[in-house]
This record gives structure tokens, sequence and C-alpha cells, in this order.
């Protein structure tokens, strides 16, 4: 199949609140999970591509000292991302930025050497081949 245009259907603002808000919870159980497993001592940046409102990054920021993220995703995630971060303790909303992209384009606006962790989560369904 074809996959969904990310970018026209999360243009709607309602539609984009309504999914990056349905998936926070979802994703902050997963990212739990992760970190079970794996552990990121040592990183200082990471780059976590198309990552919604951030739960990936807030989970893994708050437990990995000196960690910070920055999310690249569409621009009306982004809004919906924003208020969500300001619900985060400060110690990690400090440390979490969002940078708007479609990541489908291949135009970046990050440095490609910058980040020690990339995290590409639930997107490659997204990404047209």
């Amino acid at each position: 199949g074809e996959a969904p245009d990310y970018a026209s259907w999360f243009s709607d603002p309602e539609v984009a609140q309504t999914y990056t808000a349905a998936q926070h919870n979802g994703s902050i159980a997963t990212a739990k999970g992760f970190l079970r497993k794996h552990k990121l001592d040592g990183a200082t940046k990471m780059l976590d591509v198309g990552g919604g409102s951030g739960a990936f990054s807030y989970v893994f920021v708050g437990a990995t000292p000196g960690l910070e993220s920055t999310v690249l995703e569409l621009p009306g995630v982004c809004q919906t991302a924003e208020q969500i971060r300001e619900n985060q303790p400060e110690y990690i909303r400090n440390r979490v930025n969002f940078v708007e992209l479609d990541a489908s384009k291949p135009e970046w606006p990050v440095q490609d050497t910058a980040f020690d962790v990339v995290l590409m989560s639930y997107i490659s369904g997204s990404v047209p081949e």
C-alpha cells in the first residue's frame, strides 16, 4: 500500500492534536520498556526523528544525566508537543526542544554529526519509497 501523507494529514491542527495526544501515553510506556533493556549512559545529544509528543525524549532525558534531545517533527505536531512539554518537570523540559521538519524531505535542519543517539521510532511506515 501507499504510505499516508502525514504532512497534509497533520496540517489540520485538530487532527495533529488528537493523534499526538493519543500516541503520547503509549510511547511513554514503550520508552520505559526500552530503557529496562538498554541504557544511554554517556550520551549527551539525541536526535528524535518524527518524535511526536517527545515522549521518548522525555523518558530518555529524565533517565540519562546530561542528555539533551532535539525532536524533529511536522509543524502541526510540534504545536501540540510544545503544550505537552510544558507539563514536564523543568529539568526535563529544558533539555528537550522541537524543530519543525518533514522527515520525508532530503534537507534536515540539523548537522548529521552532532548526535550520539538517533531515534527513529514509528517512522518507517510514513516515509515514501
